[in-house]
């Protein structure tokens, strides 16, 4: 029976005992980083104007915030339209950009459901709706054969999805950083700063989500994308290098696919969303937005992406009010001024809205041109606008000098010429913190989305897996110390009462041994005659 136990407590005990402490571990660390909150809790905390939301834990609160503001103005989009701001603006504003983050190609019935989507939010009087070509081309070839993992992994999904949220949420928070730790994307320092409170902001912005914390990029009180940690890469007169296409080309992302074609039935799928949506009284104003210039100069010399230009004139042709912004250089910006290749930064999109403040009476009136104008001039040649929004409650950075162009390095301090490779190796380090901290498509976002969507629901079966054999071992030993417990008398008296037991009995006899003495002398005492003293 010992050795039975035992094996019982290395074999099942001691794993059960690993598995949930490494599971509390995650979720007081997924809690440190408020990726625990309720929904209700965000939307109560965003009202006070500080907020950066980024969690992978939590839905995406924006709709709800747009509903209870009913903006004038909403931009809607992929994430090539985070970078529209509430300070560009004078009208009441909201940025809704992600909520139709799409890599591949739109169906029909997406393009059909999003006027229901939005009207059931709200209906913004302006609309600035930004258009990605992948959305409006055919779709990939689809996959004839399904695996039996991906089978298993689909019917893990749907007993997933059917259980309550907040189950759903710590079951996530449960084994997600695991995920991260063994796919290399968090280190242990990392985890054990958190888990101990280290490594917090000096500043009073709340930052809710494990990519908020960490990296410090996410969704502001106006639902735009704010860049905190990017700040300190963005000098003027950094080296921009977004690096070489034909390594994108590789990627699934519909941006880089080449070889694309319209779909007709998409194109129109289009037109009627736009249409419906401005049947109901919402004045949509439709944009191109832009690639970076080096990326349009590749594509406009590549022919196998040739679809670009032929989207831009069917555009052009359907939608007569279309803003085409796809090509960068006309608006005089550079590629410091992108976050990466398809991708603006905050004062490519603020060009974006003078050209149209300039070109348009009716917009120009929507526009707060004096912010515009200044921000423009101040951080040209830069991604990020500083001194407005979320970023002004930054404490300002130390001042540094920064690099000279390429063009002015003849020599080095050491006096010896600059070669290529050391101007190579000074772009990688200028761009480095930068590119490290930045959500774009590039390949490892999608070696981290593939693990992800690889290791997490198997963690839901070991966590569910592990919450099974709990209840069973609880059961077990609670039916095993029942059997026990039936089994015994109802008193079992102790060595302590045995020896109390044997100390009263002698006491008792002892008293009874004195009375029956006493009693035999007053019998005698009795019987004698009556004694006299002597003389």
């Amino acid at each position: 029976m010992p050795s039975i136990r035992r094996f019982l407590v290395v074999a099942v005990a001691f794993p059960l005992v690993l598995i949930t402490a490494v599971a509390a571990g995650n979720l007081v660390f997924m809690a440190r980083l408020r990726e625990l909150w309720s929904a209700d809790r965000v939307v109560e905390v965003w009202s006070r104007g500080n907020i950066l939301f980024n969690p992978i834990n939590i839905e995406d609160v924006r709709p709800r915030i747009v509903r209870a503001l009913d903006p004038d103005v909403m931009v809607l989009g992929s994430s090539r339209s985070f970078n529209v701001h509430d300070y560009a603006f004078r009208r009441s504003f909201f940025n809704l950009g992600g909520w139709l983050t799409r890599s591949t190609a739109f169906d029909v019935g997406s393009f059909q459901a999003v006027p229901r989507k939005v009207l059931k939010y709200g209906r913004p009087r302006y609309l600035f709706f930004f258009l990605d070509y992948w959305w409006v081309m055919t779709s990939p070839e689809a996959k004839t054969q399904i695996s039996s993992n991906e089978s298993r992994q689909s019917l893990q999904q749907d007993i997933y999805e059917r259980l309550p949220s907040a189950v759903r949420q710590i079951l996530k928070a449960s084994v997600l950083p695991s995920t991260f730790l063994s796919a290399g994307h968090l280190t242990l320092r990392q985890y054990f700063d958190v888990l101990r409170g280290r490594g917090g902001y000096a500043d009073d912005i709340v930052r809710i989500g494990y990519v908020a914390n960490l990296n410090e990029i996410g969704f502001g009180p106006d639902g735009a994308y704010y860049g905190l940690r990017l700040r300190a890469a963005d000098q003027a007169g950094r080296i921009c290098d977004l690096g070489d296409l034909s390594n994108r080309k590789r990627l699934p992302h519909g941006a880089y696919r080449p070889g694309q074609q319209l779909d007709p039935l998409k194109v129109a799928a289009l037109k009627s969303m736009l249409t419906e949506l401005e049947a109901s009284s919402i004045r949509v104003i439709p944009i191109l937005p832009p690639l970076a210039p080096s990326v349009v100069t590749r594509y406009q010399s590549d022919p196998d992406y040739a679809f670009v230009d032929e989207w831009r004139n069917t555009m052009k042709q359907m939608l007569p009010g279309v803003w085409d912004f796809h090509d960068s250089r006309a608006l005089g910006s550079t590629d410091c001024e992108f976050h990466d290749d398809i991708h603006g930064g905050d004062v490519t999109y603020l060009r974006i809205l003078e050209r149209m403040g300039l070109e348009s009476d009716e917009i120009r009136q929507l526009l707060n041109t004096g912010n515009i104008t200044a921000a423009i001039r101040q951080f040209s040649g830069r991604r990020l606008v500083t001194g407005y929004g979320l970023l002004s409650r930054l404490a300002p950075l130390p001042v540094t000098h920064p690099p000279l162009p390429p063009q002015q390095r003849t020599q080095a301090s050491s006096g010896q010429k600059w070669t290529h490779e050391s101007v190579m190796a000074d772009r990688l380090a200028a761009n480095k913190d930068f590119l490290d901290g930045m959500p774009d498509y590039r390949k490892y976002i999608y070696d981290l989305l593939a693990n992800i969507k690889k290791h997490s629901f198997q963690g839901y079966g070991v966590s569910l897996a592990a919450v099974g054999i709990s209840l069973a071992l609880l059961v077990s030993v609670g039916w095993f110390c029942l059997g026990i417990l039936r089994r015994l008398p109802l008193a079992m008296p102790s060595a302590h009462m045995d020896e109390d037991l044997i100390q009263t009995a002698r006491r008792q006899g002892m008293a009874f041994e004195a009375l029956r003495r006493l009693r035999h002398r007053a019998i005698l005492s009795s019987c004698l005659p009556p004694s006299h003293p002597s003389p």
